[in-house]
Order: structure tokens, then sequence, then C-alpha cells
């Protein structure tokens, strides 16, 4: 099994010492992604070696909203939860729901509202919340909602509302001059709590609040890490820090609940899943696929809060098989979408298209964010699809009204891209990953003109580097099947930031394939199916299951190809998931898209993209620089040059270094890793073994492959004198320096050219430095 980049083998020791069934894949993915540090694996691995985070971080935010709903409490006021429409909205409004309904009484004090909209949050809802106002209510818990609803948030601060905003995503306007603000984006966003989702800012909340209360703190914040769990099942968000960790916690929980039932309307919509022969975990057919289909496709909020929150066995039985059946449905509304959709992009050249952008006026609205992420993920670029409806009352001066959804493959902030584009908006809201807008009919001709301008600059012209699709892999046949499943299955959960791994086979043949239709709780077959096949290749001998869902066998290659896929578990069976199926090609055919390269050589203070791949130390050699390049080429990052000049000690002052260590290792018989100690002395692990080799004479012999033993050698030990290893590392060592040199001046057009076998023009790998500076 191979993969670009090379892993020390002090990481990979290190991965196994923390979780017994992490191994050495698992930990190529982990250094691949950027997760090294030894003070985050141990916590990203097991959540019981993570240190949370309280929600006083929030700081006098947090305070206040505390504040205000102990005063809510005191004078017996009725509390509002307003959430979206979006998974995320009605799971933070769930977890306040049942959080907060320990201290203000449902039904009587403490009551909740699903924003309504046609598409999807763009209705006004100033009618439903004057009502409110009108029937006493004197604050209200808005869950994603400051973006689309700003104007009635105004109207309704004037009747006498007072509003606590949980706002996980960036905010195009100002919100309300008197509301009380909770915002990941609030902190840096480095911070543990920036990648908290609408129900994590939730759950700190009721967190907050709980703690502040003397007659709650006795009350068990783990009834609710479900719920967190279902969010970062049902939305694609950002799994890291705080998140991942409550996420990881609640997963565990969600174990509980299925042995004890206390949560039955999730633990028998689990069970279904489980029979379908789903895995629950899984993020394209598991339990958060179900509750997005369930979440989007019913008109009524209330029978989604029951399935979440409801207590009653049998109505939470009759909720779960409807709400399976509702996903099937959902599969197939989707299916017809994408197919039409697909349809559509065959007619456009996209080797000059930065993005796919399409419309419809037939499309159903709330299903265009799910189609438009998994088109985005097929093409490896941004995806928007746009709903066109005809104006209510059609008069000489009105218009008809665009309600679009923009997502993308990770590295593109489509936030920003849309902020600069503001102009020709109505509204907007989402996050870099994905955006909502509303516009005018009239302006959405305008308004991909000026996205792909816009883009074509962002990307200088080089498209293709957005068309690599990512490999965190590379296997045989031969490696597939539970072993390597159970080894993946340390990085879940799954997220931005830290994918489903994607596993490369390249050189291999599909055999028995056969359509296979999807049936739904009752038997009947669903508009919804996949080709099942075996992949095989020259490493096994016998062929491996595959499944390429919505694809028919014709699809499917005859000859030798080279496949993308993860390694699923379903139906029993460990197999393949298809993402892309090409004809073979030779190593030499297969190009990496170039990163783009930012130069901060030498200087302070730069604005470092993120994420990127920062070099942060000087080259000592074109191999030393072809692993930057080839990481940030297979993660499609930037790669960020911030080396200051490098401390050249000169070839007698590294071995005065190395002598001084090998002697203290071969005294105390410490084993080192062979790549730190050529970290620590600057040079290459070519050079370590003249190094080694240069040490005989003076009595010290070095064994072990990747961890490195000194010892004393049992020959006699001759000084330096007629040592010709010596006099070849000392060389080597000036040639290393002279290199470093090099890559401290060298231009950055001289370095994008870079290639595995050489430079770009074919000049010779190994001509003079100087002569290649030119």
């Amino acid at each position: 099994m191979t993969s670009g980049g090379s892993v020390p083998a002090v990481f990979i020791h290190e991965v196994r010492s923390l979780d017994p069934q992490a191994g050495a894949h698992t930990a190529q993915i982990l250094w691949q992604r950027g997760i090294r540090d030894r003070a985050t694996v141990p916590g990203f691995l097991d959540p019981n070696c993570y240190s949370p985070t309280g929600p006083d971080e929030f700081g006098s935010s947090m305070q206040q909203a505390v504040t205000r709903l102990k005063l809510a409490y005191d004078r017996q006021e009725q509390v509002v939860l307003w959430g979206d429409d979006e998974p995320d909205g009605v799971l933070a409004t769930a977890l306040l729901w049942e959080g907060l309904g320990k201290i203000f009484a449902p039904q009587r004090q403490l009551f909740y509202r699903i924003a309504p909209g046609p598409g999807g949050s763009c209705g006004s809802c100033a009618p439903e919340l004057e009502s409110l106002a009108a029937a006493g209510a004197r604050l209200v818990i808005a869950c994603n909602i400051v973006g689309r609803k700003r104007a009635d948030m105004d109207e309704a601060q004037a009747l006498g509302l007072d509003f606590i905003l949980l706002e996980p995503c960036p905010l195009a306007l100002d919100p309300p001059s008197a509301a009380i603000l909770l915002s990941p984006h609030q902190l840096e966003a480095t911070h543990p709590l920036a990648s908290l989702s609408g129900v994590g800012m939730a759950y700190k909340l009721v967190e907050a609040i709980y703690g502040d209360m003397p007659q709650m703190r006795q009350q068990s914040l783990e009834d609710l890490l479900d719920l967190v769990a279902l969010g970062g099942l049902t939305e694609l968000g950002q799994m890291r820090g705080e998140t991942r960790y409550l996420v990881q916690r609640g997963m565990a929980r969600l174990q509980t609940c299925l042995r004890t039932g206390d949560r039955p309307g999730i633990a028998k919509l689990i069970a279904l899943c489980q029979m379908a022969g789903d895995r629950p975990g899984d993020r394209v057919f598991g339990i958060g696929a179900r509750l997005g289909s369930v979440i989007r496709l019913w008109d009524d909020p209330t029978r989604c809060m029951d399935l979440l929150t409801g207590q009653d066995p049998q109505q939470a039985i009759e909720l779960a098989r409807t709400a399976e059946l509702t996903h099937c449905r959902c599969q197939a509304l989707q299916q017809s979408i994408q197919e039409q959709v697909l349809q559509q992009v065959a007619s456009l050249d996209l080797s000059t298209l930065p993005m796919i952008m399409l419309s419809s006026h037939q499309w159903f609205p709330r299903l265009l964010g799910p189609v438009a992420q998994a088109v985005a993920d097929q093409y490896q670029r941004p995806v928007i699809l746009v709903r066109i409806y005809a104006p209510l009352e059609p008069t000489a001066a009105s218009s008809t009204i665009a309600l679009g959804v923009a997502r993308t493959v990770s590295g593109l902030d489509l936030y920003a891209l849309m902020a600069n584009q503001a102009t020709l908006l109505d509204q907007f809201w989402g996050s870099p990953h994905g955006v909502d807008f509303q516009l005018p009919g009239v302006n959405v001709s305008l308004f991909q003109q000026a996205l792909n301008q816009a883009l074509r600059r962002q990307l200088q012209g080089n498209l293709q580097r957005n068309l690599q699709r990512s490999v965190d892999l590379q296997v045989t046949v031969r490696d597939l099947g539970q072993p390597l499943f159970r080894e993946l299955k340390r990085l879940e959960p799954y997220g931005l930031g830290n994918p489903v791994p994607q596993l490369w086979i390249r050189n291999c043949w599909i055999t028995q394939a056969r359509y296979v239709p999807r049936r739904d709780l009752t038997g009947r077959k669903v508009r919804y199916g996949g080709t099942r096949f075996e992949l095989w290749d020259e490493s096994s001998k016998s062929g491996f299951p595959g499944l390429w869902w919505g694809h028919n066998r014709q699809d499917l290659p005859t000859g030798r190809c080279d496949v993308w896929c993860e390694l699923v578990y379903h139906n029993g069976i460990y197999q393949i998931r298809l993402l892309q199926v090409l004809p073979h090609l030779p190593d030499s055919r297969y190009e990496r898209p170039r990163p783009a390269i930012v130069d901060y050589r030498g200087q302070a203070g730069g604005e470092v993209p993120h994420p990127s791949v920062q070099v942060s130390r000087c080259p000592l050699s074109w191999d030393d620089w072809g692993r930057w390049f080839q990481q940030a080429a297979q993660q499609n990052l930037p790669l960020v040059l911030t080396y200051g000049p490098p401390v050249l000690a000169s070839e007698f002052d590294v071995w005065r270094q190395w002598v001084g260590m090998a002697k203290y290792l071969a005294r105390t018989g410490k084993p080192m890793a062979r790549s730190r100690l050529a970290q620590e002395l600057e040079i290459s692990g070519a050079m370590l073994i003249q190094g080694l080799r240069a040490l005989a004479p003076l009595g010290i012999i070095g064994q072990g492959e990747e961890i490195l033993t000194l010892a004393p050698s049992a020959r006699d030990s001759h000084g330096t004198e007629h040592n010709p290893a010596l006099q070849s590392f000392l060389r080597g060592v000036r040639e290393i320096r002279f290199q470093q040199r090099y890559f401290q001046e060298v231009s950055v057009a001289v370095l994008q050219s870079y290639r595995e076998e050489g430079l770009e023009d074919d000049r010779p790998h190994r001509q003079p430095l100087a002569r290649l500076k030119k």
C-alpha cells in the first residue's frame, strides 16, 4: 500500500501506542491532514484524552445571555425558541427544547417555532412574531436565523421582544443592536469552539445556564449529547476541536439510547437503518441522511420535534417508520433532480468553466443543497443550482424571484465569493463551504458572469487545480477488507477538514456488474438504485465487492481502469463505494495539480492562507522540496514559504554536534528516530547514513532501520585519521548548505516548475544550482 509523502516511523509508533486499533494507515492520513501535534492527536482519536472548553470562552456575550435567561425565569416570562427549517436549526431547537425544558415549563413558559418560507426560510416571519408578542412572549432564542430574518427582528424588537441569537454562520449584516449574539465567529479561527454548529452553540448555552443556576447544577448534560451527534451526522460541518469531541461523546450516547430506549423515535430509526443494511454512522446512508430527508420533506415541524424528543413509544414507532419511507422517497427525488442536472452539465464545456451554475423553474428547492454537494464532489468544482419562481401577482413592475444554493469542495471560500457580489443579491447566508441566497430573476445571468470572472481571477487561470480528486491512500484489492476498515474507522466522525478517506486503486478491472434497485420498508422498489460488481487486480486471486449508487452497469468500463472509492460496511459485508472510474493510464500520464506558492520568506506578519501547507524550514534539496510540493498538490492546498534565512553551521560544527549526540546516545542506549536525528542536524537521511559510517572509526555503531540505537563498537577506535566516510560526510554537508542558500534565494517560478522527475523543462536534475537559478 503506497501513498504520496513520507510519515516518520516515530509518529506511526506514537499513534499505535495511543490507539491499538490504529496503525500505519491511520497515521498516514493524520499526517497528510496536518494532524501531527503530540498535544492534538490523543484528543483527536480518543475523546477521553480531550480537554473540553467551557462556555465562558464566549465572554460577556454568554454572560449576558445567561443573565437574560435567569431574568426570564425570575419573572416567569414566556420564552420562544425560533429555529430555521434546515437540519442544524431544527436540531438546535430540539436540544434547547429539552435542555431549557428543565427550567421553563414546556407549552406554558417555553414554546418553539420553526421559521417557514418557500424553499426554506425566505418568507417573512413578521406576522408570526407579532402574534407571539401579543400572546405575551418576551424573549426569543433564535437559532440560525439572523442571516435571513434581519428585517423581521427589527420589527419584533419594536414590539418588546428581546433576542438571544445563536448564529454559527458569518453575518453579512450586523445583528439587531439590542440583541445578544453568540457566534463562533466571535473567536479566533484556531479556537476550539470556532467550529461549533448551531446545535453545538445550543449545547454551550444550556451548559452555561446549568452551571449558573444552583438548582440545575445536578442536571446531566449527557442526555443532550446525542442531539449534537445527530447534528454532526446530518450537516456537513467542520469536524475539529470541541465539535469533534461533542460528536464523539454523542455517538456513544446514541448507543446507550439503543439499549435503554431513552429516545424511542431515534432508537427505532436506527434499528430501521440497520434493517435496511445501512450503518448508522455512514455519512451517505446512515441516520444523519434519514434525518436530513425528514427535515427537508415533512411539512409539519412538530412531527420532526416529536421524532427527536418525544417519549411515547407507540408514536415513536409510527414516526420512525414514516421517516424511513420518507427517506426512500427523498432519495428518489434527489436522484431525479441530479439526473436533470447532469444532463445539463453534459452540454457544458467544463474545460473553460471554473464552476457549474444551472437553473430551473421545476426543481424542488429543499433538495438542491444535497444535489449540489453531490455534483460538486463528482466534478471537483463549485456547483450553484437555482430555482426560479414566477411572481405571485404578475404586474408590469414585478419580476421573478430566484432561490439558489452553492456548494463546493474544500479549499474555496464560497461565503467570501458571495459577499463580493452582494449588490446583485437580495440576501445570502451560510458558511465558506455552503451558501444559500435569494436574488431577482433578472440578475441571474449577470450574477453567473460575475462569479465566473471572480473565480478565474482567484484561480489565476489554473482551472485544473480544482479538478483533481484528492487521494488519501493508494491501495490494491488485496488491501481491502475488515482490517483496513477498522483502522480507518478510528478517524470517525467525518466532516470538513476530516473527510471520509478516499482510496485509489489502479490498473484494475470490473466483473459481474448488475443493477440492483433499492427497496423501501414495505418491499417496494424505489427509483434509486445502483450497480453491484466485483473489483479485481493482479494483487489478489479473488475479487472484492463494490457498489456504484445512482449508476447503471453501462456506466462501468469493460477494460483496465483506475478507480476512486471509499471502503464501507453495507448489508453485512465490507465493500467499496465507487466515486469515480477512469480508463487506466500509465504513471507518466498522471500529473498532480500544481499548488499555488505564497512567498513569505524572511517576512513577518504575512496573512497565511488557511488551510495551507507551510514550509517552515529551508529545504535541504530538491527531493526535500518535492515532499512539501507533493503534499500540497495531493491536498489541493496552497504552499506557503515561511522559512527565514537558515542558520548555516559549518560542516565541522555539524560533525562535532553529531559526535556529541552519538556519544550520548551510545552511553544511554536511548533510541531515536532517524528522521529526528536528521532534522536536528539539518541534513538529509542519506547524509545521516554517511554520518553513521563516519562514526565507526570512533567505536560507535548504529542498529535499526527507522528507529536507531547507537552502541559502542567491539572494534578498537582509530580516531578520525584515514576516515574516507568522514570526508564524504563533510563534502555532503557542504553541498546541503549550498543548496539551502539556493532555496533561500530561488524564484517562485523555478520552485513552481518542480516535477517528480525533475524540473519542468527537463533540465538535468543534478545540474549546478547556480546555472539553474538563471
